[in-house]
């Protein structure tokens, strides 16, 4: 082939390897251009790096205000930026921001208040960031203090609580416009967390603050005496009414062991209670406090042991109270209840409280007596009431209780108990109901008193009464003379007969007050004995061929005394012919 003929395919190789030069070089341009941007991208994040790493090495060693006085200015210095405020947003409406640090040129500023309604700042309620690059006097015309600082830019970013509310603003302010938004707003997310740790440890401690400044009041204002003791026993703080009751100076008080502050008769127990404070982990006492001026007095005592965070023991914290007015309330009221005992005991009157629901009942030293029982001796119910209950009052009464449960009349009434030793005793019981919400009785309280001797005074005056209406003159005189013998003193003439004669009715009768009555009256030569106690009628009515033993009832219908106007024979306590205060006839 020719060389003309190649010229052609020469030529076409030619442009082929100049395209593939151009296309070279326009790579190589390209890569260079990335290069260039990767460099200039590097040395921005070399000079982030470097700004971030300025302002943490600033702040780092910095807590609570002083962090936030920190930051302030070392964000001011280290951006070139000229304004840096750091704020709280405040409870309330309209929304308010309190400042915590503001920087101007790296200077620290006073810290004030404003509303957030026209202010750009305002923007961080609802954006985590926000950014206003120039111009921004123009966009918030209403809010004076941009143009009185000549504000060209504004930026920040809202500081968040762990639930995520805004709490706080970092704002950066410029007199130029701002160059590196992204770089500003990567710098200001980092130091958003720290700031929001720092204002949650401030109010922390504000409120930790507080609560020392209010428990330190309430230490100082209450009446008790509060103290911490070392392991030995000694004071090492305490509140200012301990100086105040014992009159030692706080330099006395250091260092001095509190047994030094009880009288030394109660030392050794004072020191067992510290000791079982220390092992148990708590005690009480009921003792004394010693003052200055060797006066005492009494003082309840409460310690429980002081530990660190380890859990090892390190004191005793306690409190000491003055129990003078318990003290001297419980014993006016014991004499109050001596005197109320007394009282009961005299006039023979008892009280009583039954709870309806539970069944419990509690009765008073005299109500026992009354039921011839030892105060205590017995437990003490409902039934053990109905128990005592003559058997021919039983019915009445009980129907009297059910009625006065039910609320159709007050319990008041007269009855009759029987005393273990036989005695029969006559009451006048009254009764006040205590009801729930709903009229359901619930408690009953009461009185019971022992009438039992006037009413033999009662039905003595009578049985005189009722003689002195007998028209029989005969009879008027029998009726005369059987009440001298009742109530005169009769002296017994023969004692020594009584007593065998006594002894031989023993056989027939076991009570032997009982059968030494009828030996006295066989003595005094009465020709009738009238008796209401059935089994002192049923056992000795046919033994005495001398005196008659008779029922009332029949004794009066003997006379002619028509039913339901016969008197009531009952004898006086001074009755020659019995020498039991508790006879009834």
């Amino acid at each position: 082939m020719s060389s003309t003929g190649r010229l052609p395919e020469l030529e076409s190789l030619r442009s082929q390897v100049a395209g593939l030069a151009r296309e070279l070089a326009q790579r190589d341009q390209a890569m260079q251009a990335q290069q260039q941007g990767l460099d200039s991208e590097l040395q921005d994040l070399r000079k982030q790096s470097d700004l971030l790493r300025a302002i943490m090495e600033g702040t780092a060693a910095d807590t609570g205000d002083d962090f936030f006085a920190s930051l302030a200015t070392h964000l001011t210095s280290t951006l070139h930026m000229q304004y840096a405020v750091i704020g709280e947003i405040l409870d309330g409406t309209p929304a308010r921001i309190r400042t915590l640090a503001v920087s101007s040129g790296g200077h620290l500023l006073d810290n004030f208040e404003y509303d957030l309604a026209q202010a750009p700042c305002g923007t961080g309620l609802t954006e985590s960031f926000w950014c206003f690059e120039q111009d921004v006097q123009a966009l918030f015309p209403n809010f004076p203090p941009l143009a009185a600082m000549g504000v060209e830019s504004h930026s920040g970013v809202s500081i968040r609580n762990r639930q995520g509310n805004v709490v706080g603003l970092i704002v950066m302010m410029d007199t130029k416009p701002i160059a590196n938004q992204d770089r500003l707003q990567t710098l200001l997310k980092v130091f958003a967390p720290r700031a929001a740790a720092e204002l949650h440890r401030k109010h922390a401690e504000h409120e930790h603050r507080q609560a020392l400044h209010e428990l330190h009041n309430i230490m100082e204002t209450v009446p008790d005496f509060m103290f911490t003791l070392d392991t030995q026993g000694n004071l090492v703080k305490w509140n200012r009414r301990i100086e105040e009751i014992t009159g030692y100076s706080p330099e006395e008080l250091h260092s001095k062991s509190v047994l030094a502050l009880v009288p030394a008769q109660e030392q050794e127990h004072t020191a067992l209670a510290i000791q079982r404070a220390f092992t148990d982990g708590k005690a009480e006492l009921e003792g004394h406090l010693l003052t200055k001026d060797q006066q005492t007095i009494p003082y309840h005592w409460t310690g429980a042991a002081l530990k660190d965070p380890q859990g090892r023991i390190i004191g005793i914290t306690g409190i000491g109270r003055d129990v003078s007015e318990q003290k001297q309330a419980a014993e006016s009221l014991h004499r109050q209840r001596q005197h109320l005992l007394e009282a009961q005991a005299l006039a023979h009157l008892g009280s009583w409280e039954w709870d309806i629901e539970s069944g419990k009942t509690d009765w008073s030293e005299e109500q026992f007596r009354i039921f011839g029982h030892e105060p205590g001796a017995i437990a003490v119910t409902y039934d053990t009431f109905l128990a005592a209950l003559l058997p021919d009052d039983h019915d009445r009464v009980l129907a009297a209780v059910n009625d006065a449960l039910l609320g159709k009349c007050p319990l008041d009434l007269e009855c009759r108990i029987v005393r273990p030793n036989g005695d029969i005793r006559v009451i006048h019981m009254r009764a006040d109901i205590q009801r729930d919400a709903t009229a359901h009785p619930i408690r009953m309280a009461g009185t019971a008193l022992d009438i039992t001797e006037r009413k033999q005074a009662e039905e003595a005056l009578t049985v005189i009464s009722e003689v002195s209406r007998i028209r029989n003159v005969d009879r008027r005189e029998f009726h005369e003379s059987f009440i001298r013998t009742l109530f005169l003193d009769y002296p017994v003439r023969d004692l020594a007969g009584v007593q065998a004669k006594a002894a031989q009715f023993e056989a027939y009768h076991p009570k032997p007050c009982d059968c030494r009555i009828l030996a006295e009256s066989e003595e005094l030569g009465s020709d009738f004995l009238l008796t209401y106690d059935y089994e002192f009628w049923k056992r000795l009515s046919k033994v005495s061929d001398k005196t008659k033993l008779m029922k009332p009832l029949d004794y009066w219908t003997s006379c002619g005394i028509p039913r339901g106007s016969e008197p009531m024979t009952v004898p006086h306590h001074t009755n020659p012919l019995s020498t039991q205060t508790w006879w009834r006839w």
